[in-house]
């Protein structure tokens, strides 16, 4: 007798995008999101996106962020007398290394709903005692591309200064030399939003300028 998916998305993404919310997920920059708002009417689609990435914290793009840092291991919890130097670019992407990284241990029972949703606080809780972000910090991360992306969704990476594709069969090559009809099938494609905005850019002549980050 539970009610329809669908039927829910209006009053989730109306509790999600009041103003003095800050949700947060693993990842749901990627998956959570684009769900709620494919759900939603389609009138009301941009302006859902909208309001749930400007209040979002993906803890995803940020453990992301940590290990492109070689970040070194919090030392309140060291390494166990161990010679070895840990450090986040070490541990894989998923929520079960960043708890370990970030708070010493694993966590039972993951994949479960309700045990990951808490276990992605944890590992939230950690980056802001450390000092290694701040919660406005940590919403502009989740909503720009992670060091060494052209777009949000990483089609596009940087190669020095020049822009080259990340998958398939013309993966590594430089935007300038990919097949004409292949840009055009990709704005016609099922590409993420960010991806078919950079490709129409360069089509009309805007090349991406690479922003560099300072060390800190």
């Amino acid at each position: 007798d539970a009610p329809a998916f669908g039927e829910c998305v209006q009053s989730m993404v109306a509790a999600l995008a009041k103003p003095d919310v800050v949700s947060v997920s693993f990842n749901g920059m990627g998956y959570d999101i684009p769900i709620l708002v494919r759900y939603c009417e389609i009138n009301r689609e941009a302006l859902a996106s909208v309001a749930l990435r400007r209040r979002h914290i993906d803890v995803m793009r940020l453990w992301a962020r940590a290990r492109s840092m070689a970040l070194p291991m919090p030392s309140q919890y060291g390494s166990g007398g161990c010679s070895l130097s840990l450090t986040a670019d070490m541990f894989a992407g998923g929520l079960t290394p960043a708890h370990g990284f970030w708070l010493g241990r694993g966590f039972d029972s993951a994949h479960d709903a309700s045990v990951d949703c808490h276990a992605t606080l944890d590992v939230l809780r950690e980056m802001l005692v450390s000092g290694f972000v701040d919660v406005d910090t940590a919403i502009k991360w989740s909503n720009e591309p992670l060091p060494g992306d052209v777009d949000f969704d990483g089609k596009f990476k940087w190669n020095d200064d020049q822009v080259v594709i990340s998958f398939g069969k013309h993966s590594g090559t430089p935007i300038e030399d990919l097949p004409a009809s292949y840009l055009s099938w990709m704005l016609t494609s099922d590409f993420p939003t960010s991806t078919k905005a950079l490709i129409r850019g360069y089509l009309q002549g805007a090349y991406p300028a690479r922003a560099y980050e300072d060390d800190t």
